[in-house]
């Protein structure tokens, strides 16, 4: 109810076990609690710096960018917010990206209902952004296409194949589904030739609601 696995809560719950954590390690890191708390807190305090660095160290990754630049954190931001208002597929976007470089502009990019967004003005708008600041790097579309596809699987587990596989398991004993999806996430990278449908986002009809027992 708090949102506690939201994707943007994750920062401030890693923090919070990490503190859970320090507190177990208290009698190891100095002879009186005081100094052990004060240690403990020096390096939590930390926490948020590394973490804004490798957070953006990773989107940069994911957009094909090796350099750094005072807007990147804008340029994440803005691109997270729209996707988050399109209802665009966190995989399928990244990995279509590659795509875009290497058949035109907007091309592969879906949202969650399968429908393409190359018309959507938004889109438009940070695809200029993100083409400058990759020309500013001087690499070219193939290049960068090659680094996007390393870093963007087309294969993720996601919750409907997994309920899927389980449920052929547990209701048929029939663990082919199974199989197949193991198969398919070995290979992340490499878009499934014989499942193609491991490498699409969900239709409505499959997203699995989460659900919370209450007292």
């Amino acid at each position: 109810r708090q949102g506690r696995y939201a994707y943007d809560n994750q920062p401030n719950v890693a923090l919070w076990n990490l503190a859970r954590f320090a507190e177990t390690l208290l009698p190891l890191l100095a002879a009186t609690t005081e100094e052990a708390v004060a240690i403990a807190e020096e390096e939590l305090d930390r926490f948020a710096t590394v973490y804004a660095t490798a957070y953006l160290d990773g989107f940069r990754a994911k957009l094909g960018l090796a350099g750094v630049a005072a807007d990147d954190a804008s340029l994440v931001e803005d691109l997270l917010r729209w996707m988050h208002q399109a209802s665009a597929d966190f995989t399928v976007f990244f990995h279509g990206l590659a795509a875009v470089l290497e058949g035109g502009p907007t091309r592969g990019l879906l949202d969650a209902a399968g429908v393409a967004l190359s018309a959507e003005p938004g889109l438009l708008h940070w695809m200029s952004r993100w083409q400058a600041r990759r020309a500013a790097e001087d690499v070219t579309d193939a290049a960068a296409a090659v680094r996007l596809r390393s870093v963007n699987p087309a294969v993720v587990a996601r919750n409907h194949l997994v309920e899927e596989a389980i449920a052929a398991a547990e209701t048929d004993g029939d663990l082919e589904p199974a199989g197949a999806l193991l198969a398919a996430v070995a290979q992340p990278f490499v878009p499934p030739l014989a499942e193609p449908r491991y490498a699409q986002a969900p239709r409505p009809e499959q997203l699995v609601r989460q659900t919370f027992c209450g007292t």
